[in-house]
């Protein structure tokens, strides 16, 4: 995180894509060392309680955060669940993403 930091200009953006924890893609992949929740990048992202922390030397803004890719489900139900979860996620974490999975990757999109 602090490379891309690094590299990027000032108000730059990037693009993050990572396995879902409760996919069972984020395990079948060998070279998967870290699985990820909505709360898993809060560590440099500014504002954010687990920023305190100091992970590593950057903090970015977020820009954006999706449950899978950033656009509306052709399924409408699946699109339903989405914009409800987006309300609490770290229940939709812990309890829900079993039970009604809706994706197997998370996005967001970070701003130097």
């Amino acid at each position: 995180m602090d490379e891309m930091y690094r590299t990027l200009k000032p108000g730059g953006r990037v693009v993050l894509q990572v396995p879902y924890f409760h996919c069972t893609d984020a395990y079948t992949d060998p070279t998967h060392k870290h699985f990820f929740t909505s709360r898993t990048l809060d560590y440099v992202i500014e504002g954010t309680d687990l920023a305190q922390y100091h992970y590593g030397k950057a903090l970015f803004h977020k820009k954006g955060f999706w449950y899978g890719w950033p656009h509306t489900s052709r399924n409408p139900i699946k699109q339903f669940l989405k914009s409800l979860l987006y309300r609490n996620k770290n229940v939709y974490d812990q309890y829900l993403s079993l039970l009604v999975p809706v994706t197997r990757c998370l996005t967001w999109e970070l701003e130097k």
